[in-house]
């Protein structure tokens, strides 16, 4: 993401497997200011990937965010210096390519599989009345 990244360009990044950020990169989600509402299946990705109350922030304040914003919170995965985007993601990508494709794929879909199964899911929910809280 090497250019201010709105409405869009956050649902784009959200479903990719690897998230490069250069400096003066920018993310948001202008929905609030925009009038505009997401139901639950709009929100479940990005609160997986940052969590309820960084989904919140974002939304409701509907500001653009930086780089080191996006590695704070989470939706950024690697952040490099200006200029050094093209050739950085170019020397990632072959290093993915050069290794064994279906290890990759096994592995995309291991990672699918588990995080995004009812077990888990469930797992991570917190046990309130157990923990005797609330």
């Amino acid at each position: 993401m090497a250019c201010p990244a709105a409405c869009t360009k956050p649902t784009i990044a959200i479903c990719c497997d690897l998230r490069i950020a250069s400096a003066g990169s920018k993310f948001g989600v202008p929905a609030a200011r925009l009038g505009v509402g997401y139901g639950s299946a709009g929100v479940k990705k990005p609160m997986d990937m940052v969590g309820p109350a960084f989904t919140k922030e974002i939304s409701f304040i509907a500001r653009h965010f930086d780089r080191d914003d996006g590695l704070a919170m989470g939706p950024i995965d690697r952040a490099v210096a200006a200029g050094a985007l093209e050739s950085f993601t170019r020397t990632y990508r072959t290093t993915i390519f050069d290794n064994a494709p279906l290890t990759i794929r096994t592995l995309k879909r291991t990672v699918s599989v588990c995080f995004d199964s009812q077990d888990f899911t469930e797992g991570r929910r917190p046990s309130w009345r157990s923990a005797g809280q609330c």
